[in-house]
């Protein structure tokens, strides 16, 4: 079975690198080998995405925290396969990115997975555990996505391979922020959670010591 697993993995690899540039390739291994070790299926849908329109300014920004996104969706948003076949979802979870310019210079670009979304209940449960709510306070949808946000706050056992890159959401603000950039997050539980992430043009990114 192992063999098997490999032989696959390098068909889907030599599939993507025919159809897709480096930006595509890259985030389809990450999707494909770390899935895989949590014995997840994901394929990635790029139709509405160009990588030659990212400006030289973007790349590696976005590059780095649609990476990011990716392993937060593999550890928190998409389900097992078994799981997703008891939703009635297809056992193959999937990844969408989307890219589109505006009249005022700026690009919109979109991460959206088709895994649990936000749980707001779970993440209330969480936040009271860590003191970082009070019991009755009120808890909803936009104050669970201030506190995915907030450094040191995760769903994840401290004991996993994803709860091990400590950097997570909050990294992703700061990128945004140095690029003066603004991220919303639109959500449904047990349907979607999508990442959008919005850039001006001809701005360099400002990292704060």
């Amino acid at each position: 079975k192992r063999v098997k697993d490999i032989l696959l993995f390098q068909t889907r690899l030599k599939d993507i690198e025919e159809k897709t540039g480096l930006f595509e390739r890259t985030l389809n291994k990450v999707l494909i080998s770390e899935g895989g070790k949590e014995g997840k299926i994901l394929s990635l849908d790029y139709n509405k995405f160009n990588s030659k329109y990212i400006p030289k300014e973007h790349r590696k920004v976005i590059k780095d925290i649609f990476v990011q996104l990716a392993r937060n969706a593999i550890w928190h948003g998409i389900e097992k396969p078994e799981e997703r076949k008891k939703k009635g979802k297809d056992p193959q979870g999937t990844i969408y990115i989307a890219l589109e310019k505006d009249n005022e210079g700026n690009i919109t670009y979109s991460f959206k997975d088709d895994g649990n979304g936000i749980d707001v209940e779970k993440l209330a449960s969480i936040a009271k555990q860590k003191g970082l709510i009070k019991e009755g306070a009120n808890f909803d949808i936009s104050e669970a996505i201030k506190l995915i946000f907030n450094p040191g706050f995760s769903t994840a056992e401290e004991n996993s391979l994803g709860a091990g890159r400590g950097i997570g959401l909050p990294f992703i603000k700061t990128r945004v922020s140095a690029m003066k950039g603004k991220i919303k997050i639109k959500t449904q539980k047990g349907k979607y959670c999508e990442y959008i992430i919005i850039l001006p043009t001809g701005v360099k990114e400002e990292i704060k010591a």
